[in-house]
């Protein structure tokens, strides 16, 4: 699926995910104008096992196609912009020596089931998580938390309660010796409803205890 997604990146050339106009970045400087990075952590209601990092908000439409084409349309063009998106939201508030003062911290990216992975050829999730250890120099761990649940996706979910039913118990932790004694930066692309993180958050819990740290990072955060 790369493979094929880098041939058709030659043969069309580049355009701004934003407004479709060609723009050998990918983001043309007036649409990533209207792109408000955040300067604040969040803590979402009634979950103090992890504060969420969410750079943007989903509610930007160049936000909104550069996440809906990576995912659905295998556009991985739109990593660059995403991580110079993430590049200025970590210069806002999560500098790298803040976060090591926090303690040893692992990245691991919220997992795709085998079959959405075959269909996708990649975990978009991973790939940024990629990003996200590269610019603070640490480990990814990308076997430990894994997806044993074909769901249907979040996205297609009517209301809370569908979404909630469609994730739960489609996670599991295994190789839990990897992670003994480590924080855990969570990443995934976008913050909805909050139900895949805490699903996720929650299975580590039994492994870790309660006195560690989780960090989630997404690229944007929308509106439950």
């Amino acid at each position: 699926m790369i493979i094929t997604q880098k041939i058709l990146e030659i043969l069309f050339p580049p355009t701004c995910f934003g407004c479709r106009k060609y723009n050998k970045n990918y983001l043309c400087e007036n649409c990533w104008s209207k792109i408000e990075i955040n300067k604040t952590v969040f803590f979402p209601d009634n979950q103090p096992q992890y504060i969420l990092a969410a750079a943007t908000d989903y509610k930007n439409k160049a936000v909104q196609n550069l996440i809906q084409d990576f995912k659905y349309n295998f556009l991985t063009s739109a990593l660059e912009p995403i991580k110079r998106i993430l590049d200025v939201y970590f210069e806002n508030c999560l500098p790298s020596e803040a976060l090591l003062k926090l303690g040893k911290f692992i990245v691991v990216p919220i997992p795709l089931s085998k079959k959405r992975f075959r269909e996708r050829g990649f975990n978009q999730a991973e790939l940024i998580a990629k990003y996200v250890a590269e610019k603070f120099n640490l480990p990814v761990v990308k076997d430990v938390l894994i997806k044993i649940k074909d769901s249907p996706k979040q996205s297609e979910a009517k209301n809370w309660d569908e979404r909630l039913k469609n994730i739960e118990d489609c996670f599991a932790v295994q190789k839990s010796e990897l992670i003994a004694g480590k924080n855990i930066i969570l990443v995934d692309d976008v913050f909805t409803s909050g139900a895949t993180i805490n699903e996720a958050v929650k299975k580590f819990i039994p492994s870790q205890g309660v006195n560690f740290k989780i960090i989630v990072v997404v690229v944007a955060r929308a509106g439950r």
